[in-house]
């Protein structure tokens, strides 16, 4: 094989095996880079979705300490039925 010469047909082979190999690379870098892009937008995504449910928390443990006002019943008495 050392001395075999290389015809034609088999350059073409030659670069058609290396140019296959070329674009299956090429489709493995582009997926990693996809994929990479994926779960950072699904991380900030599930970051965002706790920042919101914990701001809504506050919110609403602070408007029940705003708002509930202790009962009075009216006229000074104990209620409406004595």
């Amino acid at each position: 094989m050392v001395n075999e010469q290389l015809t034609p047909d088999r350059r073409e082979e030659g670069s058609i095996g290396i140019g296959a190999m070329i674009v299956f690379i090429a489709l493995i870098l582009v997926a990693a880079v996809a994929s990479t892009i994926i779960i950072k937008t699904a991380e900030e995504l599930q970051q965002n979705a706790g920042n919101t449910s914990r701001h809504r928390q506050q919110i609403s443990e602070g408007s029940c300490r705003r708002y509930v006002k202790p009962f009075r019943p009216p006229f000074g008495g104990r209620g409406w039925r004595h």
